[in-house]
């Protein structure tokens, strides 16, 4: 991780900008990381509805996981 945006913004904001730059992502790449670990769950799960052509389970496994994933970054927010 380079984290060259800290560098361009230790030349354009002030300290307290970048604290708040800060917390923000640490929040939200948390939310991230729960999301994907649960993607990464999900994922065998999904190939195995496909190959045995359960496409209405499959549907609703996803139609869920978007409208959980949605209601989570809403409430992170």
């Amino acid at each position: 991780v380079l984290q060259t945006d800290y560098i361009v913004m230790s030349q354009k904001l002030s300290a307290a900008d970048i604290i708040k730059y800060t917390v923000t992502m640490k929040i939200f790449g948390l939310m991230f990381f729960i999301y994907t670990a649960v993607l990464q769950a999900l994922w065998p799960v999904c190939a195995e509805l496909r190959v045995k052509m359960q496409w209405r389970k499959l549907h609703r496994i996803i139609f869920l996981n978007i409208i959980g994933g949605v209601f989570f970054i809403g409430l992170g927010t």
